[in-house]
């Protein structure tokens, strides 16, 4: 049984990897959008973008698509905060980069391997949970 590197990088359904992609490019808008909010807002709601992203990224994984996918929909929200910060401070000093902050300088050298990272696991997470549902038979899921 071999492994297919263009379907495991973009996907079987090409299609069903581009709807990932533009889901991805979204979630980066919104993150956008939010981060224009009050500051009490933004921080609520876009560490839960990050957390959305990465449920999004195992359902596609699971769906069979390819990790270039599932890596685009965990670092969508990431790099749209970091490039809001970078713009933010353009111009000014900015103090060093607090661990998990999104702000400061070294932030984009912490988050980009972070978010990388989180795109391979949750990839992982979502073949692994298609494979397993393959090699349980459908009797034995049923309880019959």
């Amino acid at each position: 049984m071999g492994t297919d590197l263009r379907a495991a990088a973009l996907g079987a359904d090409l299609d069903r990897s581009l709807q990932g992609v533009l889901v991805a490019v979204g979630l980066s808008l919104l993150v956008l959008v939010v981060s224009f909010l009050p500051v009490a807002a933004g921080a609520v709601v876009e560490p839960g973008l990050v957390i959305v992203g990465f449920g999004l990224a195992s359902w596609w994984a699971y769906d069979n698509s390819g990790l270039v996918v599932s890596v685009a929909l965990v670092s969508g929200p990431v790099v749209a905060r970091l490039t809001y910060f970078w713009w933010l401070s353009l111009g000014r000093p900015t103090p060093v980069t607090l661990p998990l902050s999104f702000a400061g300088q070294g932030a984009w050298a912490m988050w980009l391997p972070v978010a990388l990272s989180l795109g391979v696991v949750a990839f992982a997470a979502g073949v692994v949970v298609r494979r397993g549902r393959r090699l349980v038979p459908l009797a034995a899921r049923s309880g019959a």
